[in-house]
């Protein structure tokens, strides 16, 4: 009786595994596949990265010497995120994506892009669960560093942003964004957070986002990823 009920267990399990799988519908080549888990490890390991359940990041976006922006971003892992834009002129942007459907709220005319803060700062941690497609595209030159390059598509992101991982370590060097004028985000100066590494800042052309502080595990409310009424 027991054996019965437990391989009846196991069954629904499997079941359940194969359903979530299908739906996520990843589309994923070996050797992405490869550079994205190395990737992970760089950034945490399974035993940090697994544990995740939350994150909310502040910070400060400059401009030459000039601070014109605070910048928060919050996310409930694996992919509910909300990130925030606060100007030094009043006007501000709201972007996220509650798990179903992705959302903006622009109150003055603004030209950030949308791409998650996440796929900044861990842009591989659990990514089987938040990407839907991803592609080796090849090796580029970074400076003086080899770097291997990733095409990703992330769950509620209409186009994919190509993912420059460091040939050595595997940690991230750069991130493409092709929208009607092209960026070039740079990731530099990482360091150790509770067993994460992540980097001070990113930035293209004269602007950069400074990083503040970082806090994993706190309570969010599902209502903060809500569209805005």
């Amino acid at each position: 009786m027991k054996t019965k009920l437990v391989a009846a267990i196991l069954i629904k399990v499997v079941l359940l595994t194969v359903s979530f799988a299908q739906q996520l519908n990843l589309v994923a080549d070996p050797e992405s596949e490869r550079i994205l888990d190395k990737a992970a490890q760089a950034e945490g390991g399974d035993n940090v990265l697994g544990t995740l359940r939350t994150l909310r990041l502040t910070g400060s976006i400059w401009v030459s010497s000039q601070r014109v922006s605070e910048v928060e971003s919050i996310i409930k892992f694996p992919d509910k995120f909300c990130d925030t834009f606060q100007n030094a002129d009043g006007s501000t942007l709201k972007y996220g994506f509650d798990g179903t459907e992705a959302w903006k709220r622009v109150t003055a005319r603004m030209g950030l892009t949308g791409l998650p803060r996440l796929q900044l700062l861990l842009p591989a941690a659990q990514w089987r669960l938040r990407y839907t497609e991803a592609k080796f595209v090849g090796q580029r030159k970074i400076g003086h560093r080899q770097a291997y390059v990733v095409r990703a598509l992330v769950r509620g992101q209409s186009s994919p942003a190509d993912y420059y991982y460091d040939a050595v370590n595997y940690v991230l060097l750069q991130v493409d964004i092709a929208e009607t004028v092209p960026i070039i985000y740079h990731v530099s100066g990482f360091h150790d957070i509770d067993g994460l590494k992540v980097p001070r800042e990113w930035s293209f052309g004269e602007n950069r986002t400074v990083i503040a502080s970082i806090k994993l595990n706190i309570d969010i409310d599902d209502k903060q990823f809500a569209k805005p009424k």
